[in-house]
């Protein structure tokens, strides 16, 4: 889960309903953002150093290795990874926005007294870069939003 808050002075000619309005419609297309260009990277081979990712035990990195040929991080044979990127139910509102994805019944069930790394919370970690440029997208979006609704509606006859 990421939490985060912005402000802004409401621009002139902007009731609050409009502000609503575009602040939904810009956090939907930073939702659907990170889960087309953001979740994928954690399926990448340098993940585990950029996320921070529980070290896997020996074994286990020894034979997706030597079964699958890889040593991506959160990935054995693909059924996470297929099932997080196929689909997600995106759903923004006015203060927030909400991806929900389907995974395998294994992504929530770690059991902590076989010390196994808790991977739901894995899938959504995120890198203070990944969080600047997820506030840069948003506040650019809104910027545009906010301009395009002000130079429509302020007309002097």
């Amino acid at each position: 889960m990421i939490r985060g808050s912005m402000t802004y002075k409401r621009p002139k000619g902007l009731s609050a309903k409009h502000i609503r309005g575009e602040v939904k419609a810009a956090l939907g297309e930073v939702g659907l953002e990170w889960h087309r260009n953001t979740l994928p990277k954690h399926f990448e081979e340098s993940a585990t150093v950029r996320y921070g990712y529980k070290t896997r035990g020996t074994k286990y990195r020894r034979d997706k290795l030597r079964l699958f040929g890889h040593s991506k991080p959160l990935v054995y044979k693909g059924a996470m990874s297929k099932m997080l990127m196929r689909m997600a139910r995106i759903t923004a509102t006015g203060k927030g926005v909400r991806v929900v994805m389907k995974g395998p019944k294994y992504l929530y069930q770690s059991r902590q007294d076989y010390k196994q790394p808790d991977k739901a919370a894995e899938v959504v970690k995120t890198t203070t870069a990944e969080l600047r440029d997820i506030e840069r997208s948003l506040h650019k979006r809104l910027k545009r939003g906010f301009e395009k609704i002000v130079s429509t509606e302020t007309t002097k006859i």
